[in-house]
């Protein structure tokens, strides 16, 4: 579970706990969109109105960034979709609470590829997407089920107990 150190898990378990399983990964995700769905596009609209589409665009990753690290770096390790789901992120190594520099690094990799995403490239746009399938299918054939953005973080994510 985590907080304890790990040693070398093995894929279905490790001294850290149980893997979260992809379908959790899902729902946590799926959640945390429905959850910050209002507020996101509050600020959206709002700093467009005042400032324009790009800056408006760059503040909703901006609130969803600020939740994502705030929440992953607390002593939970979890959002409230991890919660709900009953999973929790946490440091590879150590199986500790995950840094800021951990969760900047996690949620960047996905803000990056959503916002090139958001050009009006279709080369860009084709590339991106292909990132993001990989990036949402990797766990599948992870040992330690990781997606492309937990091991640019060193993160995992472990059954919880909330």
């Amino acid at each position: 579970m985590c907080g304890n150190p790990i040693s070398g898990p093995t894929p279905a378990r490790g001294s850290h706990g149980r893997l979260g399983g992809w379908w959790r990964r899902v729902g946590a995700t799926l959640t945390d969109n429905i959850i910050l769905l209002v507020p996101t596009s509050v600020v959206i609209w709002v700093v467009t109105m005042a400032a324009g589409s790009h800056v408006g665009m760059l503040a909703g990753f901006a609130v969803q960034g600020v939740y994502q690290v705030a929440m992953l770096t607390s002593s939970r390790g979890q959002t409230l979709g991890n919660r709900i789901v009953a999973t929790r992120v946490c440091d590879v190594a150590t199986g500790g609470t995950i840094t800021r520099h951990q969760a900047i690094w996690r949620w960047g990799f996905v803000a990056v590829y959503s916002a090139i995403a958001l050009l009006n490239n279709p080369i860009a746009s084709s590339f991106v997407m292909m990132v993001a399938v990989v990036d949402v299918l990797f766990p599948l054939a992870n040992p330690l089920k990781q997606t492309l953005h937990d091991r640019v973080a060193g993160t995992l994510v472990v059954m919880g107990h909330d």
